[in-house]
């Protein structure tokens, strides 16, 4: 209702890849890429170093269904309800979620309509109010039908792997009715207010058609004067694991189900692959190389399966490399199937990948990254990766196109 005189931009300087950084008076630092990929989109993401691994395992309810408290919160005079008739023809979206190691508020919005966003952000920051009301009618909506789910036997199985995976680590059990009766709807208002106190903890990225010269008066207004200590606050410690767990783990149940079949995950998972472009895209083309093994083999030879997949990545913030796949069988198939996959997972990385598969791999890699890059998406995440010490742009075509088979066999039997 009563906006606070403008801020000022204090510092100016021109950043890599056609980005401006601009810090403001009350230091919360904005990144901005101009680009011509849509006519009408701007993406924000605003985070701060956090995340999972800085909210004590205690937490974990909480932090589990922080998201939605921020949804249903009020912001200023307006519920949600009345929000949601305020912004009806508007096309603006802004969350709230806590990843792995960052607090992060992102969303979209036309270009018409960023002033419109740009009140969002403020009022994120400056009048998020609790609707305990809200959110115990919508938690009442969902209890039944989780109760149900809970009995779903793929829900059933996609708890284990993650229970399996992460150690039983509270922060990644998947969401049923036990977290809503733990969850404390006082505590998940207080962790957002604490999140949101210090605007000086966030850096803004805005990517899209921006206009700076229009851009600037919005980000002095609704930027500069957020609530501030002037400075970033002391970088949290990590008090959460937030890395797959180490050794040898198997979880086998059965489960009753209508119609009968068998389920099979297997995670591999080390922290002995530096992180780069190079061994990120080989990591990477190891999953999608195993998908097709496993569709000429698991699929077309042995007749087990109709969708085996897999996939691989390497995590640059806990430095981890994961190799997953999962497919569906019957029980008279498994034990076969199980020692198939695993004997073609060893034969790839021992005795490498063919050419054929490679070239495969390889150009599709090469495709998707020519379609990613003109994505305000693409520039949207990896210019917080940069921001946070990680470049991943730089000579990411290359690492593609210039990977040889011999490179990539190389890598594999260092990697077994």
């Amino acid at each position: 209702a009563k906006l606070p005189a403008p801020g000022k931009i204090t510092a100016t300087k021109e950043g890599k890849y056609g980005t401006t950084e601009f810090t403001l008076s009350n230091g919360a630092r904005v990144i901005v890429k101009p680009t011509d990929f849509k006519q009408d989109e701007v993406v924000m993401t605003a985070y701060r170093d956090g995340g999972k691994r800085s909210y004590p395992a205690s937490q974990a309810a909480n932090i589990a269904l922080i998201e939605d408290v921020y949804n249903l919160a009020k912001m200023g005079p307006f519920d949600h309800t009345k929000l949601e008739k305020y912004l009806a023809g508007k096309k603006v979206s802004l969350s709230y979620s806590v990843g792995n190691t960052a607090d992060i508020l992102e969303g979209n919005s036309t270009v018409k309509d960023l002033p419109t966003f740009m009140e969002l952000v403020y009022s994120s920051f400056t009048q998020l109010g609790a609707d305990a009301e809200a959110y115990n009618t919508e938690i009442g909506k969902i209890r039944s039908l989780m109760a149900n789910q809970e009995k779903d036997a793929n829900y059933v199985f996609s708890k284990h792997i993650k229970s399996a995976t992460y150690g039983n680590n509270p922060m990644f059990q998947a969401v049923g009715v036990s977290t809503l009766d733990a969850a404390n709807y006082d505590q998940m208002i207080d962790l957002l207010h604490k999140s949101l106190a210090n605007a000086a903890d966030y850096t803004f990225i805005f990517t899209g058609n921006v206009d700076l010269n229009t851009f600037k008066p919005l980000m002095e207004q609704y930027i500069a004067t957020l609530p501030s200590t002037g400075k970033k606050s002391a970088a949290p410690k990590q008090v959460t694991d937030i890395k797959q767990v180490t050794g040898q783990v198997a979880d086998k149940f059965p489960y009753p189900m209508k119609t009968p079949s068998v389920m099979v995950c297997n995670s591999y998972s080390d922290t002995n692959v530096a992180y780069n472009p190079k061994n990120s895209v080989m990591i990477d083309l190891l999953g999608d190389a195993l998908s097709n093994v496993f569709t000429e083999t698991l699929r077309e030879e042995e007749g087990g399966t109709y969708s085996p997949y897999a996939y691989a990545r390497l995590n640059p913030y806990t430095g981890q490399w994961a190799l997953v796949y999962v497919f569906q069988t019957n029980k008279d198939m498994q034990q076969k199937l199980e020692k198939r996959a695993n004997d073609e997972l060893m034969k790839l990385l021992k005795e490498g990948i063919k050419e054929d598969n490679f070239q495969k791999v390889k150009g599709a890699a090469l495709s998707q990254y020519d379609i990613n890059v003109r994505t305000n998406a693409y520039w949207d995440s990896e210019l917080m990766m940069l921001d946070r010490g990680i470049d991943d742009i730089t000579g990411a075509r290359e690492a593609i196109a210039d990977l040889t088979l011999a490179e990539m066999n190389a890598f594999l039997k260092s990697l077994y």
